[in-house]
């Protein structure tokens, strides 16, 4: 009888008497030349797709072939290692050829097995990894949606309307921050000349001023009531000037134009105009 080599090399290194070494050599021959040849139509069988079915159901099957050898050369080495420790070393050495043997071939065939279900796992988290970088750039928190489990079609709608609020958000902080821009302009501009007018009717007090002083001690009173009517002369037209002056904004026909972004500026500035108009009617109430 020709045992296998390896089995041969681990039963006489153990140094047991003869007849333990062909005990052993008996006990595990027959697993280690089922898996030998198992193992050898195992590895000729290569998995590359998912359409290789029966390839996949072939290896499954070997694997499950290969386990049971496995299974009960562990169950015949547990048996035989109580008898002695110097048998228990022999035993464990060539149960460990059998699993050397077996376990990688094992785990290709789990592998060609499982080919199909490996691969949609891949594809699948690849596809969770795409999602959570998309989700990621309008959403802090991406762990709120169950991505895994979501259907194309409702991420889609998902992303669309995160995608559509983040752009929006943007549109109405831009257009917040321009008003604020233009509002703080309209407001220097208005506090410049109402300094502009104070300062022309301080002149013109001063100077009514040093044509009374001059004016006979007689007529002082006089001058006083002519230098009130002419302040109100003064400020009277102005007024008028201003009221004018808000008829003609409110008069001012805004072009009609084709393009979108054209007639939000021309809704911003109808709204401008109206608020100058009323401006200038406010301020014209003080004079």
């Amino acid at each position: 009888m020709n045992e296998p080599t390896e089995l041969t090399l681990v039963a006489q290194e153990s140094n047991l008497p003869i007849e333990k070494v062909e005990s052993l050599l008996k006990s595990f021959t027959g697993y280690f030349q089922e898996a030998k040849g198992l193992t050898q139509i195992a590895r000729e069988i290569k998995v590359t797709s998912e359409d290789q079915v029966a390839e996949m159901s072939e290896a499954r099957r070997i694997r499950k072939l290969l386990q049971t050898i496995r299974t009960n050369a562990e169950k015949t080495k547990i048996q035989l290692k109580e008898q002695s420790l110097r048998e228990g070393n022999a035993i464990q050495g060539m149960f460990n050829i059998i699993k050397a043997l077996v376990i990688p071939v094992e785990e290709h065939l789990e592998a060609q097995e499982k080919f199909a279900e490996n691969l949609k796992i891949a594809r699948e988290n690849e596809k969770n990894t795409q999602r959570l970088i998309l989700l990621s750039k309008y959403v802090e928190d991406t762990s709120v949606y169950n991505l895994k489990e979501m259907a194309d079609y409702s991420f889609n709608k998902l992303l669309e309307g995160l995608k559509l609020a983040s752009e929006a958000s943007a549109i109405a902080l831009k257009l917040a921050e321009e008003e604020k821009v233009a509002q703080q302009v309209a407001e220097k501009k208005d506090q410049e000349r109402i300094i502009l007018e104070n300062e022309q009717l301080k002149k013109e007090l001063i100077g009514a001023r040093l044509d009374k002083e001059q004016e006979i001690e007689k007529e002082k009173m006089i001058k006083e009531a002519e230098l009130e009517a002419k302040q109100k002369s003064l400020l009277a037209p102005d007024k008028d000037k201003l009221l004018e002056l808000a008829l003609s904004v409110d008069k001012i026909v805004l072009p009609n134009v084709a393009s979108t972004e054209a007639g939000e500026i021309i809704k911003k500035a109808e709204l401008y105009l109206g608020e100058v108009s009323k401006f200038i009617r406010d301020k014209a109430k003080t004079l």
